[in-house]
Order: C-alpha cells, then sequence, then structure tokens
C-alpha cells in the first residue's frame, strides 16, 4: 500500500489510483499537515497500536457496529463511527494492547460526505479474496486525545457474513464463551451433562472441528 507522502494517514493500492485522486485529497491533505498536532511518529505509532487494539477488540467492535445499524438507519458510505480514547500507553509497542486504550463515552454516528478511502479499501479487498462473504466496510475514526487535543485515526472494520458456519456451528452443539480475564477473547467449548443440568466445558477447536466437521477456525479468523 502507498502511503501518502503530506498527510502520512492515506494509503492506495498504487501510485495510479494516488495520482488520480489527488484532486480529491489535495484538501484534506493541506489541512491535515497544517493543524498537525504531534509528530509523525508518534502518529504512526499511535495508528499502529489503535489497529492493534482493533483487532484484538474486534468482537466488541463488530457488536457496537451491529447493535447501532439494527436500531437505526446508517449509511456506511457516507458516515462514519466516532470513538472517543484516552491513551494509556506510552506509544513503544511493548504493552499490552488490549489495555492500550480507553474508551471515553458512548460512540456516535457522524456524517462524513463519500469516505473514498473506505469504498478504495473494499473494491481493493474484494478483488483479492472475492470467495469471503464479506458485508461490507464500516469505517470508524478513533480520536485519541493528546495535550487536550484529538488526534485523529481512520480505520474500516471489516464484516463477513457467517450464513452457513455460524448455523451449522449451532446445530453441532458448539458454544463459545467469553475467556475468563480476557474481554474481547471468545473460546470455543460444549455443554456437557452434570447431574440433572448442563455444564459449559471449554475445549480446544481441534477436537470441535474432529467432531463436527467443520471449519471453526475460520469462524473465530
Amino acid at each position: 500500500m502507498s502511503l501518502c507522502g503530506g498527510c502520512k494517514r492515506v494509503r492506495y493500492c498504487c501510485k495510479e489510483h494516488q495520482r488520480a485522486h489527488w484532486r480529491l485529497h489535495k484538501s484534506l491533505c493541506k489541512a491535515v499537515q497544517a493543524h498537525a498536532t504531534t509528530t509523525d511518529d508518534y502518529y504512526i505509532q499511535q495508528r499502529r497500536l489503535v489497529e492493534d487494539w482493533v483487532e484484538t477488540h474486534r468482537y466488541e467492535m463488530i457488536a457496537m457496529i451491529t447493535s447501532y445499524i439494527g436500531r437505526n438507519a446508517f449509511d456506511r458510505q457516507n458516515e462514519a463511527f466516532f470513538v472517543t480514547l484516552d491513551t494509556t500507553n506510552d506509544a513503544s509497542g511493548t504493552e499490552n494492547p488490549a489495555v492500550a486504550f480507553q474508551v471515553k463515552g458512548a460512540p456516535h454516528v457522524h456524517k462524513m460526505g463519500r469516505i473514498l478511502e473506505v469504498e478504495e479499501a473494499e473494491a481493493q479487498d474484494k478483488a483479492e479474496r472475492p470467495n469471503d462473504k464479506i458485508i461490507g466496510y464500516f469505517c470508524c475514526c478513533f480520536s485519541i486525545i493528546k495535550d487536550g487535543r484529538p488526534l485523529s485515526i481512520f480505520t474500516a472494520i471489516q464484516l463477513k457474513h457467517e450464513d452457513e458456519t455460524c448455523p451449522a456451528s449451532l446445530a453441532q452443539g458448539a458454544v463459545f464463551r467469553m475467556a475468563p480475564g480476557k474481554y474481547g477473547n471468545w473460546v470455543p467449548g460444549m455443554l456437557i451433562p452434570k447431574g440433572k443440568s448442563w455444564e459449559w466445558r471449554r475445549c480446544a477447536i481441534e477436537e470441535l472441528e474432529a467432531s463436527s466437521g467443520l471449519n471453526l477456525s475460520q469462524y473465530l479468523d
């Protein structure tokens, strides 16, 4: 991916697309450079930490998005989710990514106009992985508060259609539970009889796959 050398915030799949998009990107690029509140190195470090944090908590991110769009109309091409974060890291990259940030307040949705970067990312990803059942990309803006000023980092969260694996795993009795002490980390298990009731028992994903014939590892990806 080619990174814009001006704002250091937008990536393109190739130089040709970057040149073609420059007329639309120019004003944003200049504004970002003019109002930069931090160094490029700090921004790059924080962006990597945010991406790791989002990946670590992807189940919560997906739950947040699907919960919202289940109750409201949402235009994913013109709106973005905004989440304000307090940083708890020193940008060294050596800390636990699960606790690198804390969410401040409730996420909200804001109109952005056409988010071309999200459209391009979706088109590129579908071209590279045509067999994946992708619902779409939902743009999220994570605002990190630094010295009283927000540092905005945009990223796209991919939602996949699990219409085959989910019902199949349910039919086979696979039960996923949140791992104790690891919020956002789901682990597989099954219910086993205990007296007159049933008790959840954690088991290896390989054990469930062997008994069901399902690719449950893919479900967790």
